[in-house]
């Protein structure tokens, strides 16, 4: 049997405005049999937590798995991407439009 560890969730932190914002991932522990075929799983009793800011100019060379193409990106630059989508799908699944000053995706018919 071998134990190994995975990442099972993993959070960014975007909506603080005056303190640190945090990366932190939950932790799940696998027991696997020989074949490693996983013969059972449990979260870790901690989480694996960096700050934003002492992590963002730190670079990943990746395969992109859509386009096979090779990437090289940053911490900030993962971050600056997830948050592009997902202020599209808040727009998507609301009626909704993004004010870049105040960075808010304000909804539709509320005060202005």
């Amino acid at each position: 049997m071998k134990t190994a560890i995975r990442t099972s969730k993993i959070e960014i932190d975007t909506a603080i405005l005056h303190g640190p914002q945090w990366i932190n991932a939950t932790i799940q522990t696998l027991e696997l049999d020989d074949a490693n075929n996983v013969t059972s799983t449990r979260v870790r009793d901690r989480k694996l937590y960096r700050k934003v800011d002492q992590v963002a100019t730190q670079t990943v060379t990746i395969t992109d798995p859509v386009t096979q193409q090779q990437v090289t990106i940053s911490v900030a630059g993962i971050g600056a991407a997830i948050k592009t989508k997902m202020i599209g799908w808040m727009m998507e699944d609301n009626a909704a439009t993004y004010d870049a000053g105040a960075d808010l995706v304000i909804l539709n018919g509320s005060s202005q």
